[in-house]
């Protein structure tokens, strides 16, 4: 074979071998793409998988957050009604005081007054007992004018308590009077 030829086949040869080599290295880089895709679509999957359930747990939260909404707007009500309240509450003490303390000092001064009538009452009572017991002498003993002045003091606490028929009916009994007497001197 000449010079030639074994160049030309070498050539061919290297082309050959060249050849094939590159068609190797394509198919393992095909076959390795293959590989890298089927990794890259089961990760790309599995992402969108975990993407999904993010977007339905977001999708759960947003709707209860939405339903919590609800709750603190009726909350927010709940308290601001029971601000209201509490200061209605306080008005309502307030005026109850005040109210309280015009009844109590009425109620004082009712009560001073109608002690201050009573004894009026009780003195007009013992000097009627006195101008009895002058007009009657000195014939009652002293037990009965005892009696007597406790019986016409008791007349006038019971007048005050709107029972004088019976205080009546009671001085009736003191020895030495009657009550048409007592009555008259009472009128």
């Amino acid at each position: 074979m000449s010079y030639m030829e074994k160049k030309s086949r070498k050539r061919q040869t290297v082309i050959i071998s060249l050849n094939d080599r590159n068609v190797k290295e394509l198919q393992d880089t095909s076959e390795q793409r293959e590989t890298i895709m089927a990794d890259y679509d089961k990760k790309k999957a599995a992402v969108r998988n975990i993407l999904l359930e993010k977007e339905k747990q977001l999708a759960a939260l947003n709707k209860e957050m939405k339903e919590l909404a609800k709750y603190q707007t009726l909350q927010e009500e709940q308290k601001r009604e029971i601000a209201r309240l509490e200061q209605e509450v306080a008005r309502m003490k307030e005026k109850h005081t005040e109210r309280t303390q015009a009844l109590k000092a009425e109620f004082l001064h009712s009560q001073t007054k109608f002690e201050k009538e009573e004894k009026a009452r009780v003195g007009i009572l013992q000097r009627q007992a006195n101008a009895v017991r002058l007009r009657a002498g000195d014939s009652l003993p002293v037990v009965g004018e005892n009696h007597l002045i406790c019986c016409v003091v008791f007349l006038a606490v019971t007048l005050a308590t709107k029972h004088q028929y019976d205080a009546v009916k009671m001085i009736g009994k003191a020895p030495g009077t009657s009550a048409a007497t007592l009555t008259r001197i009472l009128l």
